[in-house]
């Protein structure tokens, strides 16, 4: 969860990003004209949208990078959980943790980005809000089988001491 989180975050141009997409999205930016999105959703009606259509803008960009910014002391402290716990395994566990509401609002500060870039590519009124969902599931789900684990494990270290063994 933490090394997928964090590569929506990574600097590496190669990484898929949101900056990755929006660097992309400007790449080819003079492919992606109102045309193009006509062509693509027939549905918009192309006579309602401004004629100096572009698919992110200044003001885009500027609303994600502040957004980004807000999270930072949580995306560094995501990554500190990365580099020592998940990717390189210190002999020793590291200082502090992370607060789950923190991460919640991180999520639903990736799901505000990913509107924000549909809304102004695609017309798309569709929402990014599975992503909170899809994370909370799979935590939950992570949780539950350690849980039933746990209660495995005990049940057998009970049988093998009861038996003398």
């Amino acid at each position: 969860f933490i090394l997928g989180i964090l590569k929506f975050f990574d600097g590496n141009e190669r990484a898929l990003s949101i900056q990755s997409l929006i660097d992309e999205i400007k790449k080819n930016k003079e492919f992606l004209t109102l045309e193009t999105l006509h062509e693509i959703h027939p549905s918009v009606v192309v006579d309602k949208i401004d004629r100096n259509y572009s698919p992110i803008t200044v003001e885009d960009e500027e609303k994600i990078d502040e957004l980004r910014k807000q999270y930072l002391p949580i995306i560094e402290k995501l990554k500190t959980i990365r580099n020592k716990e998940c990717a390189h395994l210190d002999d020793r566990r590291i200082d502090g943790t992370f607060v789950p509401n923190e991460v919640e609002k991180l999520i639903n500060t990736i799901q505000e980005m990913l509107n924000t870039i549909s809304a102004r590519f695609d017309m798309s009124t569709t929402l990014w809000d599975h992503l909170k969902d899809e994370a909370v599931d799979g935590v939950n789900f992570v949780l539950d089988n350690l849980h039933r684990g746990e209660e495995k494990r005990h049940e057998e270290i009970m049988e093998k001491w009861r038996r003398g063994i």
